[in-house]
């Protein structure tokens, strides 16, 4: 019978000739290529991944492109040659386009070069906005309480629409984020209403300073959109400074061949260019317009003044008669 002694003495042994067998034993192959983990991309694989994110960072006209094609060789990489089970959506891409656009606006530093590649950017989102507001338009026609959520690339061009001063190209996208209530993103200090209005005005001013007319048609219908809106005073008089000093300068303009009432006309825009300069000085005393509300409103009064009538100040002074020279009968 083994006693325990011996036992505990072999078991020691044995540890130590596997401890010694383990120590001459050949080296193992630190080349052979290792087998990848479960649910961890091939070497291949994650190359092609990476090309794809780069892709990303081309040119804005070639990112949807070459991205296509750095998800091409992903579908090849895969170890099951399948495509990958997330393919970018049209969203995706767009937002990787105003990604790259941004992104050279960034490398900019003169404003005015900036809204000249603004301007230039611009026509390679026309088709993703006008898809989008047809898409919304149909979706709110088939449920009216249906709200859209918000569009980051459609904000941002709406954004530089007024940038680059084309009001009339930021309406539609204005009123669908008012209709479904899109907010700007977080960066922006000021409200999507508030923002509109006073770059509006802003554009209108500038245009104005600048010996152009002003687009009234958009200012008054950004006027009615926000017109029940809250936002500063300030704000709204800049709006109000704005229209009041497009009517004026429309009231100068040559009437129209065609019109059969140009002084009407002309007395109808002096009292719109009345009405809103006196409203905006009222919000906001040093806005500006003090002297020229004062000017505006002498024009308006001699123009209300009435003319004389043509027939009495066209009429020849009466003829006085003169005394008869024959003697009053009963005389002769």
């Amino acid at each position: 019978m083994t006693s325990p002694a011996r036992r505990h003495r072999d078991k020691v042994e044995a540890r130590i000739a596997a401890r010694n067998a383990a120590a001459v034993a050949p080296a193992a192959d630190m080349t052979a290529p290792r087998p990848p983990r479960a649910g961890r991309p091939s070497l291949a694989a994650r190359k092609a991944a990476r090309a794809a994110g780069e892709a990303a960072a081309g040119g804005v006209g070639e990112t949807a492109e070459r991205l296509q094609g750095a998800l091409a060789g992903l579908a090849a990489a895969n170890d099951n040659g399948a495509a990958p089970d997330r393919q970018p959506s049209p969203e995706t891409l767009e937002r990787l386009k105003m990604a790259e656009a941004k992104r050279r606006l960034k490398a900019l530093q003169s404003r005015e070069a900036k809204v000249d590649l603004k301007r230039e950017l611009l026509e390679g989102f026309d088709p993703w906005v006008t898809g989008l507001l047809a898409g919304i338009e149909r979706a709110v026609a088939a449920d009216r309480d249906y709200r859209a959520p918000a569009d980051d690339v459609a904000l941002n061009v709406l954004i530089w629409r007024i940038d680059v001063g084309d009001l009339a190209g930021a309406l539609p996208l204005f009123e669908l984020a008012l209709r479904h209530d899109w907010a700007l993103p977080p960066n922006f200090h000021r409200n999507l209403v508030v923002f509109v209005v006073e770059e509006a005005a802003d554009v209108a001013l500038a245009e104005l300073e600048a010996g152009r007319g002003a687009d009234i048609m958009s200012l008054m219908t950004i006027e009615a959109l926000t017109g029940d809106r809250d936002m500063p005073d300030e704000v709204r008089a800049k709006m109000l400074k704005a229209m009041g000093r497009e009517f004026a300068r429309r009231a100068e303009l040559p009437p129209a061949e065609d019109d059969p009432q140009p002084s009407a006309q002309r007395r109808a825009r002096l009292e719109e260019a009345v009405g809103r300069l006196a409203r905006a000085l009222e919000l906001d005393p040093a806005c500006g317009v003090k002297t020229e509300l004062a000017r505006l409103r002498r024009t308006l009064a001699k123009e209300e003044d009435p003319p004389p009538r043509a027939s009495e100040a066209d009429a020849p002074p009466p003829v006085k008669s003169k005394p008869s020279q024959e003697p009053p009968p009963g005389d002769a």
